[in-house]
């Protein structure tokens, strides 16, 4: 063998060990993740998504501002998550994240189908809608956050849920100066939702939280 093949088979070598290497550093990533955090990682990476198609089409349909906003906002959610998927080396849950719809989830899928006729009742009745879709995002982190064994997976999931909550200030906001009304809780207890609205917008998240 001279010189030439020699280098060029140890550089092939290297180069397989080095993929099986972060095959292999993956594969371990995602077990010390757990199954359960696992999970939940790959149901908020739906779970934003459905927000964000739900704020698209309420924005194509009534053209209020904030629909737009808060859309932009879940993608940069929806992207969080897709990093902490890698990171870990999990599979994405999502077919096509750019397609409108296509839930795995049984329980988005279902939600994703209310939500779509409510918000072509009128404006209103969509800015509801999407409050729903906030508290509902917002309990979901919290339980997610619980599974998360890693630091930097529940300051991901700290930096979303401060985000769901300005955005429920936002459509909340929206909702009651249309209406005049006060606004009633969905799917949290009245009293936390009431505390959220009675706060100022939080800042923070790398900018995943605002949206009005």
């Amino acid at each position: 063998m001279n010189r030439r093949d020699f280098i060029r088979r140890g550089i092939v070598f290297a180069t397989i060990t080095a993929t099986g290497a972060g095959f292999a550093l993956r594969g371990a990533a995602a077990a010390t993740l757990g199954h359960e955090a696992t999970d939940e990682l790959r149901f908020m990476r739906q779970e934003e998504k459905l927000a964000r198609d739900i704020y698209q089409q309420a924005y194509a349909r009534w053209h209020l501002p904030v629909f737009a906003n808060v859309a932009q906002a879940e993608q940069r959610h929806m992207d969080a998550i897709w990093r902490m998927l890698a990171r870990y080396g999990i599979a994405d849950s999502l077919r096509d994240p750019q397609a409108q719809g296509g839930f795995t989830d049984p329980r988005l899928a279902k939600l994703y189908s209310e939500l779509q006729v409510r918000i072509e009742r009128s404006a209103d009745e969509a800015l509801l809608a999407a409050g729903l879709i906030e508290e509902v995002d917002i309990l979901d982190l919290r339980k997610a956050a619980k599974t998360a064994p890693d630091q930097s997976l529940r300051r991901v999931y700290a930096n979303l849920e401060r985000g769901s909550r300005n955005h429920l200030r936002s459509f909340a906001s929206a909702w009651m100066q249309r209406t005049g009304k006060h606004y009633v809780a969905q799917a949290m207890p009245q009293a936390q939702v009431d505390d959220i609205l009675a706060s100022p917008l939080e800042r923070g998240g790398n900018g995943m939280g605002m949206g009005h």
